[in-house]
Parts: C-alpha cells; structure tokens; sequence
C-alpha cells in the first residue's frame, strides 16, 4: 500500500534575490545529490517547493506561496 505524500520545502531568500530562480540540493535516500529547481520566488522572497514521493521519479515543482 502506498501512502500519497508530499514534501514541502518553503522559505524566503534574501531581498537581494528576489524574483530570481530557488534551486535546492538535497540527499536522496540512496545518498545521491539531487539538484531541485524551480520558478522566482515572490516579491517578498518567499517560495515553496514540493515534492511527491509517490512517484519513483519525483515530480517536483515550485511555487509561490
């Protein structure tokens, strides 16, 4: 039985960049690097990132919050 889940990465960058593109790097479970990357964030820095690890091959997205 599979659980649909989602992972949400969300946080603000520095006003100096804002509305410019959130890149993320995490450790997958098999210890890889994996590069996530997404649209601008907000005016005001902000952005969320999800993740469905239902997926085997997770599809990521980035928006505004």
């Amino acid at each position: 039985m599979l659980i649909d889940m989602n992972v949400y990465f969300t946080g603000t960058v520095d006003a100096t960049d804002s509305q410019k593109a959130v890149n993320l790097v995490i450790h997958d479970p098999n210890g890889k690097l994996v590069l996530i990357t997404g649209t601008v964030s907000k005016p005001d820095g902000s952005f969320q990132i999800t993740i469905n690890t239902d997926d085997h091959d997770p599809v990521l997205t980035c928006r505004n919050i």
